[in-house]
């Protein structure tokens, strides 16, 4: 089964300059509630989560912590984006030449007790990382 037969899925595309659209699409007949700071671009609350890799290894995760009780109804067979900015990102690697860098990210959509195991998690690395 394709990410795309999931219930509620990533979406992720790169644009330009540490640009990245981050959205989840609901492909199910009815509404799928997501508790607001685990949408996908809230990156420092229990969002994406990027880990900095130089050379394959890992040097630093970035993420953070709290929880918000608003909840966000995402309906029936619709999709909500929005855009942001990773740049910040480059702090983590400055004075590292950017050919050694990559950049991963994940995502574990809320509520996945629902789901088959393979539509609870989306994870790949980003083109090309933030200058």
């Amino acid at each position: 089964m394709a990410k795309s037969d999931c219930p509620v899925e990533l979406l992720l595309i790169e644009k330009s300059n540490g640009r990245v659209e981050l959205g989840l699409k609901n492909n199910m007949s009815k509404p799928h509630e997501i508790q607001y700071d685990r949408l996908p671009w809230v990156l420092l609350s229990g969002g994406v989560e990027f880990h900095v890799l130089v050379d394959g290894k890992r040097i630093q995760q970035v993420h953070g912590v709290g929880r918000n009780t608003l909840v966000l109804k995402l309906g029936p067979k619709s999709s909500i984006s929005s855009e942001v900015n990773v740049g910040y990102l480059a702090s983590h690697y400055s004075g590292i030449s950017i050919d050694r860098v990559s950049i991963a990210w994940e995502y574990v959509i809320p509520n996945s007790e629902i789901f088959e195991k393979h539509c609870r998690r989306f994870e790949g690395v980003l083109k090309s990382p933030p200058a």
